[in-house]
């Protein structure tokens, strides 16, 4: 039942994002999702090696070393970059109707949305093991605990034309079955 209450949350957030899409307007959006999607890419590529890096650094509990890598790759790359689109979004101004910069911008911060809702689901697979043993990610209404990962695995498979397999292989979080019927998060 809690599985489902996360997803109705999160698409919850999602509309909400959409609504503020709406408003700031399809050029705003559209570049911010992109801005997101890049963010997203580059944590989850640089995850796993800042999460031991600080880890060796500040010591601490694994989980909330990795929880902020993450988070702080994230912000790091997107933030600066969003600064400046901000900067310049007063320079240009749409030239097509108020509706469809109202309905495109709404498509756009529902995409924006997605985007951040998925990598919070994302980085939050490090903690509901430990927070709630009972955890099937089954259940769930949308899979947007996974699809960062996914959605990297299938971009690098693109630009790298190889299999994920070998040196080559990004270490991700993933769910798994312990020998007690538990369900572990683990770098793999």
């Amino acid at each position: 039942m809690l599985e489902i209450s996360i997803s109705l949350g999160a698409i919850l957030t999602v509309l909400f994002w959409g609504r503020e899409g709406a408003k700031a307007g399809f050029f705003v959006q559209t570049v911010a999702a992109g801005l997101a999607f890049f963010a997203m890419m580059v944590a989850l590529r640089f995850w796993f090696p800042a999460s031991v890096w600080l880890s060796g650094l500040l010591g601490g509990d694994s989980k909330d070393v990795a929880f902020a890598a993450f988070w702080a790759l994230f912000a790091g790359v997107f933030a600066p970059l969003y600064g400046l689109l901000r900067s310049l979004n007063g320079r240009f101004v749409p030239a097509y109707p108020l509706f469809i910069e109202r309905a495109f911008g709404f498509i756009a911060g529902c995409l924006f949305g997605g985007l951040l809702t998925a990598g919070m689901m994302t980085s939050l697979l490090l903690y509901l093991p430990k927070i709630w043993p009972g955890y099937e990610a089954s259940r769930m209404l949308l899979p947007l605990d996974r699809a960062p990962i996914a959605l990297y695995q299938k971009v690098q498979k693109i630009a790298s034309e190889r299999q994920m397999i070998g040196e080559e292989h990004i270490v991700l979080p993933e769910l798994t079955k312990a020998g007690d019927d538990r369900i572990v998060s683990d770098w793999k």
